[in-house]
């Protein structure tokens, strides 16, 4: 009998057949490391670039950069040092 199609083999191509309940668990942990990561990635926002023109002159950028809960700004004139500031979101109270 040919042991590459036999379903009771113990072997596959001379390799140890893996174990279904193995493999199901490797599936359901990757994605559940997915799903983690891909929140958390969510969780900050891409950032937004404005740039302040005059004519053709440009006199500055402004970087917002939104995060979980949390507003992170930086604002560059010519000429000028670096502001940075960062601002927290709360909820409303009525």
């Amino acid at each position: 009998m040919n042991m590459l199609f036999d379903p009771d083999a113990r072997r596959i191509f001379g390799r140890p057949r893996i174990s279904r309940p193995r493999v199901i668990v490797a599936v359901l942990l990757g994605l559940a490391l997915g799903v983690v990561l891909t929140r958390t990635a969510c969780a900050q926002g891409a950032p937004l670039r404005f740039v302040y023109l005059r004519g053709t002159d440009t006199l500055a950028f402004e970087t917002l950069t939104p995060g979980s809960g949390v507003m992170h700004g930086v604002l560059e004139y010519r000429g000028q040092p670096r502001i940075a500031w960062e601002q927290t979101r709360a909820p409303m109270s009525a």
